[in-house]
This record gives C-alpha cells, structure tokens and sequence, in this order.
C-alpha cells in the first residue's frame, strides 16, 4: 500500500485474476463505496471524506477505470460481485454505498454475499418495463456513435436527459454555453486532472458497460423479494422517469426497506460536484443506527447488566420503558451521539442482561442504575415510561445524578385509574401465560383508550374490530421473527417482562411525596396525543418537584422516543436540557 493525498491505495485480486485497486481513508467500522456510471473512485472523494470521519473507507475502482484492472471476458454482474467479494473479504467491511449501477451491483450481492446485510442505494437503475429500458437503449447507441465521432461534449450533454431531470447549472446554460463549457473542461484535463486520477475520456467508453448490467436485470427483479439485506433507498426529489420506475419498483418489492427523499437533490448529488456533505448525513445516521460496542456491570446481587455504548461527549444513560430494550432507542441515541457520550441498558430479564431474579422491584433497578452510572461516570439521565421511574426512584438515593429527563412515567396517583390500569394488565397477562400472544398485544391497546372513562382514542384506527387487530399483530410478529438479529430481542420475547413493569408502578402507591426531595433539575416530557392518566401522572409529578420543567410536544404519544416513532423531535429537546 501507498499513502497518496490522505488516502491509501490498496489492491485485490478477483476470482479470474482481475487486480481491483482502492482508496482508503478514515477510522472504524469498514464502508465500502462503489461508484456508477462515467465515473471512478475519485468521483466519490468528497463523500468517502465526510463518512471517513466515522468509518473506514474504500472507495474501489471498478474494472476498466483507475487503479483496477481491465473488463476481461464474460463481463457483467457477476463479476463485479466477485470483485466486490474478494473486497469483502480482505477488509471485514459490514456497511455498503452505491452509487446509480454501483447501487445496481449491490443489490444484485446481497443475493449471494451473506456479509452484505446492510446497504444504501443511491438512485439504482434496474430494468423495470421495455418501454423505458428500450428509450434507454437507444440512447446508450446514440452516445456510443457520438463518442465514436470524437462528439465527447455532445454524448455527455445529451446523455443527461435520460438520467436527470434536475442536472446542475451547467446544463441549464443555454446550449451553447453548455456545449462550450463541456469542450473546455475536456481540452483542460491533461492539465487538471493528476495522480491516480481518470480523465473523462477514459471513463466515456465506460457507460456501455454500465448499461449491460442494466439490462442484465431484466427478469430478476422477483428474486429480490427473498433478500435479508436492510436496504435505505435513497432518491432525489425529481427524478427521471428512468429511475422513477426503478425506485417505485424497489420500493414495493424490497421486504427490508428505509426509503428517503432528498428534496433538491439529483442523480448526480453523491459526487464530488453534487451534494455529498447531505447525502453523508443520511448514510450515516443510517449506518451508525447499529454502530456501538457492548460492556456490562455486575449489580449489587451479582447480576450481569449489558448496556451499548456509542458517541463521545458527556455521559447520558438512556434507560427503555416496557416491551422494550437497548434496540428501541437506537434512533434517539444516534441524533445524541455526537453531542454526548451515551449509554443504552438492557434492562433485567432482556437481551444483554440477566434475569429478573428473586424480590424484583424498583430497588432491583436502582442498583442496577447504581452500578452503570458508578463505571461510566454519567451525569445526565433520560428515561421512557417505566426507565423514566427508575430514574426517578433512583434521584432519590443517588447524589451525582445531575439532570434527568422524564417521558411519560406513570406514578400511582388516581385510583380509579390504577385499578383499571392493573384489570386490563392483569388480563393481558393471563393471555400471554396461555400463549395468546396476538390477544394480548390487542387487549394491550386497551390501555391507551380504556383507562380513564374521558379517553378518547386518539386515532380512528382503534376503531378496527379485534380480529383486524389481531391479523395485524400476526403480521408484526411475523416480520419480527425474520428481521431480528444479532443483540436485538424479538418482540415475542418481550411481551412477557410488561408484568414486571407492573410491579414497578404499583410500588409508588401512596409514596409520591418522596419525590419532593429529589434535588436534581428535572425535565417532564409528554406528547400530545398520549393518554390522560400519563397527563395526570405528569401533572402531579409538576406540582411536587422542587425543581423541574414540563414540557408537551405536539403529535407526539407515548411510544415516540422509539426508533420507529419520532425520536428526533425528543432529542432536540433533551439537547436543550442537557446542554
């Protein structure tokens, strides 16, 4: 290897000898890069620097550019996954990003490379009706003869119609000028373009390839219905009807899928000249979703407390409510992870801790809190529901806990309220004892519009009879059971730790003047849209604390800290707080 202009040159050799060449940049988990049409490695420099802040990054040079070797025989996709594995396999990379026909070879690898699970497609082209890929074709031919009349400006020029309906400004000159400014850059890259760089001459002839595999799609689409792979799907706000059809297709097809719109962004945004510093944003906070290491602590009764770690900054414990663990709040500790340090618990009886063990109850938990904030030093705590309680019983007996952030905790304050609250659990607990895990999930919803006789549900959808409901649950436990993986817990595994939740509520009877001595700041969250016995729980809570602000988010319910939900809106409030 060779260090050139802050990146590393590396090679691999293919499964038919074909030397594919690299650049490398950065530090941490591998990313490999793949570039699309009348391009190379270089052409993805700007984002391969914004993503080496987080990964380590390789950007390859795909056969017949750059730093790799020629087509060679019986070329297609194929191939290019066979280039990419042997890329795979030297580097360890877990995470992928492809550009237009790069997205393309991705997604034709996750047929077969196990290792390639999680992937961003950037505007991927596949061959969807005949109609399109025919007018596609004929431009392709059209380029091809220009580029053989030595008409490089104008093969570009007109190329651009077929991909893009929002080019940059250069080809919104008139055409002319567009046609002008083509020729200079052309005639001025002998001077301009060094190193290990590849002028656009020789990438042009290129395309041709890039199109073969194109329509090397053509009737494979179904086969992707089966890939395991979780996919961000990446477009631009108005694309061509090409790539409209592609997406649209993907999109209803791909089982795994996170789908996101950049509004002003164009085929061309992941290049060096297009909007890199946006896109980055986007896979990065996709890829670092799952982005932590694992430690444990040992409680007060020797049980292992797991918890991931992630970001940098000042210590913030996220502490998870019921039916839940450390995997629900991914998505809020990733908008937090560049600001502070943050530490997700698995809670006893989930995913990286121990069991519940003998006399559970808030104590239980306390010493568990005890010992995390002990090791790591944390002084800023946010919790969800039943994890808001902790951090509020824990307030009370633990000195360095500077600041906590409470969404939705239940204290026991309304009897009326509490009694139907345990009826409804008592019931959904008999229904899990007996299996009945679908009837449970639906009796569940009964706590959200059955607690408080004033309750009104909050959407129409919990008019649905219960045996729509119950299909429904069917569905999500189904999903579950296929896309769960590594430190996450299925839900079906989940469901049964809501009793010791229970307990924990049930304990704050009669004792919630003791939180008037809490002296930490607090900060009471709700939304909008969450029950009313949340909204007295809070409302009580407000009236007692010596310290404390409330604060009601609009549109927001009680599982919204969730991944899924909108964990964004959250973080910028405990941002505020915290800092």
């Amino acid at each position: 290897m060779s260090n050139t202009r802050g990146y590393i040159i590396g090679s691999v050799i293919s499964k038919d000898g074909t030397k594919i060449g690299y650049r490398q940049m950065g530090e941490g988990p591998g990313l490999i890069i793949i570039h699309g049409p009348l391009s190379s490695s270089q052409n993805l420099m700007k984002l391969g620097s914004e993503l080496s802040k987080k990964f380590t990054v390789y950007i390859l040079d795909r056969r017949g550019r750059g730093l790799s070797g020629p087509y060679g025989n019986d070329y297609g996709l194929g191939r290019e996954v066979e280039d990419l594995d042997a890329l795979v396999t030297k580097t360890g990379a877990e995470f992928f990003f492809g550009d237009s026909t790069g997205a393309t070879i991705l997604l034709k690898s996750t047929l077969t490379l196990p290792s390639v699970h999680k992937i961003v497609l950037h505007e991927p082209i596949v061959y969807v009706n005949d109609s399109e890929m025919k007018k596609f074709n004929t431009a392709i031919d059209n380029f091809n003869k220009e580029v053989s009349e030595g008409k490089n400006a104008d093969a570009l020029i007109n190329i651009s119609d077929i991909v893009n309906n929002q080019p940059s400004l250069l080809y919104k000159l008139p055409d002319s000028l567009t046609k002008l400014s083509f020729g200079l850059i052309l005639k001025t890259e002998d001077i301009r373009v060094k190193d290990n760089d590849v002028k656009i001459k020789d990438v042009i002839h290129t395309l041709k390839y890039d199109a073969q595999l194109l329509n090397e799609t053509k009737g494979i689409l179904d086969s992707f219905k089966d890939t395991s792979a979780e996919v961000l799907l990446l477009c631009g706000s108005k694309p061509s009807d090409l790539i409209k059809n592609s997406i649209d297709t993907l999109n209803e097809i791909l089982p795994n899928l996170n789908f996101v719109e950049l509004e002003g962004l164009n085929h061309n945004s992941a290049q060096n000249n297009g909007d890199p510093e946006e896109v980055s944003m986007v896979v990065r906070k996709f890829f670092t979703n799952r982005l932590y290491t694992k430690s444990t602590v040992t409680s007060k009764d020797g049980t292992i407390i797991g918890y991931r770690q992630m970001g940098s900054g000042p210590g913030l414990i996220l502490m998870h409510g019921d039916i839940g663990s450390s995997q629900h709040f991914m998505g809020l500790a990733n908008e937090l992870s560049d600001l502070f340090t943050i530490y997700i618990p698995d809670r006893r009886g989930r995913g990286l801790s121990g069991p519940f063990g003998d006399n559970y109850g808030l104590q239980k938990e306390v010493e568990d809190l005890d010992v995390l904030i002990k090791k790591t030093g944390a002084h800023f705590l946010f919790g969800a529901s039943s994890g808001a309680l902790i951090i509020l019983q824990s307030s009370l007996t633990i000195g360095s806990i500077d600041k906590i952030a409470l969404y939705e905790h239940l204290v026991y304050v309304n009897k009326y309220e509490m009694d139907k609250f345990n009826e409804i659990n008592q019931r959904v607990d008999q229904e899990i004892d007996e299996d009945k895990l679908t009837s449970a999930m639906v009796t569940g919803l009964e706590l959200i519009t059955k607690v408080n006789p004033e309750e009104k549900p909050p959407s129409p959808i919990y008019y649905l009879p219960r045996f729509i409901w119950k299909l429904i649950f069917r569905m999500i436990l189904r999903s579950d059971n296929k896309y769960v993986k590594g430190d996450d817990v299925l839900l079906k595994d989940l469901l049964p730790t809501r009793h010791y939740d229970n307990i924990l509520v049930n304990e704050t009877e009669g004792k919630i003047d003791n939180y008037k001595k809490i002296s930490a700041e607090v900060l009471l969250i709700g939304g909008s849209k969450s029950s009313l016995f949340l909204k007295h729980s809070l409302d009580a809570l407000k009236g007692i604390l010596p310290n404390v602000k409330r604060v009601e988010l609009k549109d927001l319910d009680h599982d919204s800290p969730q991944n899924t939900r909108d964990p964004e809106a959250i973080a910028q409030e405990l941002i505020l707080f915290f800092l």
